[in-house]
């Protein structure tokens, strides 16, 4: 089990950036089917896409919609080169031509950037709830180092939120998959006042138990119990300055993913723990098994402060204010298989006691207040299995 504390605040520095007109898009619309134009802020001001010189793929809510990206490791669908691989501890590795830094280190620093509404994310582990609610992406490729600091090397991920309206706004969207997961998104927008105006989105992820144990135990596993939340307040102070708040948090209280067992190799002949040995292969991509899983218990929260003011027409200054306190506590079973410290543990699921096999080669192997190694319970001709070790990997 690991367990990993995480927590970072940063203060950007003030930025001058140049006044583009931009087009505010209606309720449904579709910029690049529209014909607008398209405006990003890849090199920290706002800049109409064709303007920008360097390989940046922009994609809006809409886009990402009709091409089926529900989560930042479908994005692929949409931007070329870009993967996301889920690590042993759950958490998403970005890569952007290849270039990336497949480590299973929560507090590894990645080799490409997060970012939501420009207020950096430093760490992999911090990005679970990405593509909650979002305006469009901004996906810039190669070397950033530039502008978006040394953790940008294969490139940099940008997530604009979608910002509060000046009418009144309500959606959702509801869904069940063929495993009984349910996900559930939902936003509500508009003005509280002239001068403010506020924006709530929240989405949830229930049950979707999918693994299923294949030899001690017939427990399933793979519910998911997961949530994100942000609020949006844009107050036009005066003429000339405009303040915004985001602040957002996300949790993740479901079962990680179980490894499955996929073969068994001996290592020492001579040692007398040899369960490993003779324990079955998973038969299907559903087949897992654990000693002891408990859920997890992952939380982010962030908040962002922004100030622009418009010193003349073709200048303005912004500052950013960004605060991230991250905790991720994640147990993962690397054995895959019931055993416990080399021996059947009869009390290790959460599920209720895990019976003892009665398999004559497996019975002797179940250890616990009452259950010791016996003599006449071994396999035929007195021969005990050779010892051996395993070796999981993620199949789904």
């Amino acid at each position: 089990m690991r367990r990993i504390f995480l927590a970072a605040a940063s203060i950007a520095a003030l930025s001058a950036q140049s006044a583009l007109a931009q087009t505010n898009p209606q309720p449904g619309d579709d910029p690049q089917a529209n014909g607008q134009e398209i405006v990003v802020t890849a090199q920290k001001r706002s800049q109409r896409l064709n303007d920008v010189g360097i390989s940046i793929v922009a994609a809006s809510a809409e886009q990402l919609q009709s091409a089926g990206v529900t989560d930042i490791t479908s994005m692929a669908k949409v931007v070329s080169g870009f993967t996301a691989a889920k690590s042993t501890y759950g958490f998403q590795i970005f890569s952007i031509r290849g270039i990336g830094f497949n480590s299973n280190q929560a507090s590894a620093t990645p080799t490409v950037s997060s970012y939501i509404d420009e207020a950096a994310l430093p760490y992999a582990s911090m990005t679970a709830g990405l593509l909650l609610d979002v305006d469009h992406i901004e996906v810039l490729k190669g070397p950033q180092g530039t502008l978006f600091g040394q953790n940008a090397t294969g490139g940099s991920v940008n997530v604009i939120a979608a910002k509060p309206t000046e009418y009144l706004d309500v959606g959702g969207q509801f869904s069940v998959n063929h495993f009984g997961g349910v996900e559930l998104l939902g936003h509500i927008s508009g003005p509280l006042s002239d001068t403010l105006r506020a924006r709530l989105a929240f989405s949830t992820n229930q049950f979707g138990e999918w693994q299923k144990g294949y030899f001690a135990t017939h427990a399933k596993h793979g519910d998911q119990n997961r949530g994100a939340a942000r609020l949006l307040l844009d107050w036009q102070a005066s003429e000339r300055l405009k303040l915004s708040v985001n602040v957002n948090g996300n949790y993740d209280h479901g079962d990680s993913q179980l490894l499955q067992l996929q073969r068994s190799a001996p290592q020492n002949p001579a040692n007398e723990q040899s369960e490993l040995a003779i324990y079955p292969l998973p038969h299907s991509a559903r087949a897992a098994e654990a000693d002891d899983m408990k859920r997890n218990r992952n939380h982010l929260f962030q908040a962002v402060g922004r100030a622009d003011y418009e010193i003349d027409d073709n200048l303005t200054l912004t500052s950013i204010t960004n605060f991230v306190k991250n905790k991720n506590d994640t147990l993962v079973d690397t054995d895959a298989t019931v055993f416990h410290g080399g021996a059947v543990n009869p009390k290790s699921s959460r599920h209720g006691p895990v019976p003892c096999p009665t398999n004559g080669y497996v019975r002797p192997l179940c250890r616990g207040p009452d259950l010791r190694r016996r003599k006449r319970d071994r396999p035929a001709g007195g021969r005990r299995p050779e010892p051996a070790r395993a070796s999981g990997h993620l199949r789904r």
